[in-house]
């Protein structure tokens, strides 16, 4: 193991109480993160958050919506967690997305954040896209039936792709946007202050979840 990676293993221990790091003490929560709140509001989820700039500041402006932040990286989740600021509204998940199943219950997400995640151009790759249809059908079930998604990404294959996607597995489009422009409702991630200070188009799409007819 890298040294940079296994200090970061070491140190995301001192924040016990803010980053939930072992696989087996986060499944146990499923279907249980209001208690880790200690109350009943909303969940939202950035999936990918990297260091933690988007989510972070997502807490700080809506104290009422609780958040979790998803980052499979011990050394982004230790720097997004230096940002806490004492906030109580927010904690960090250091666990692959592809235990979103294991995670998180039927209906117990309000709200998916995904922001500029790995396009995967290959099209033999196209099953690891985050808005691939196997990851749909997990948001799908964790999703409460008036659960939203909000996509970012500069990518334009990609965000294409994960329309028909979307569309194709009861999503229905709320809000498109093909050149997001900033403004004080839109947090800039990382990824995006780099890309607009290089005139490179920001897609957003907002997303609704549909029931299905019993």
């Amino acid at each position: 193991m890298p040294r940079k990676k296994l200090i970061a293993k070491e140190k995301i221990k001192e924040y016990k109480n803010i980053i939930f790091s072992d696989k087996n003490s986060i499944f146990k929560y499923k279907t249980k993160w209001h208690t880790v709140f200690g109350n009943n509001n909303p969940i939202h989820i950035e999936i990918g958050s990297g260091k933690g700039k988007f989510i972070v500041e997502k807490a700080d402006k809506n104290p009422d919506i609780n958040y979790l932040a998803i980052e499979i990286k011990e050394e982004r989740t230790l720097s997004a967690a230096k940002k806490l600021n004492n906030l109580i509204n927010l904690k960090f998940l250091c666990i692959s997305i592809n235990y979103l199943e294991n995670i998180f219950g039927k209906n117990e997400i309000d709200k998916i954040y995904i922001n500029f995640p790995d396009p995967w151009p290959k099209k033999r790759h196209k099953k690891r896209r985050m808005t691939s249809k196997g990851f749909i059908e997990t948001y799908q079930e964790i999703l409460s039936d008036t659960g939203t998604i909000e996509l970012k990404t500069d990518n334009k294959l990609l965000f294409f792709f994960s329309l028909y996607s979307f569309i194709k597995n009861n999503f229905d489009i709320q809000t498109l946007v093909l050149d997001l422009k900033n403004d004080s409702n839109n947090i800039i991630t990382e990824f995006e202050k780099k890309f607009r200070q290089k005139n490179i188009k920001i897609y957003f799409a907002k997303l609704l979840k549909l029931v299905k007819s019993k």
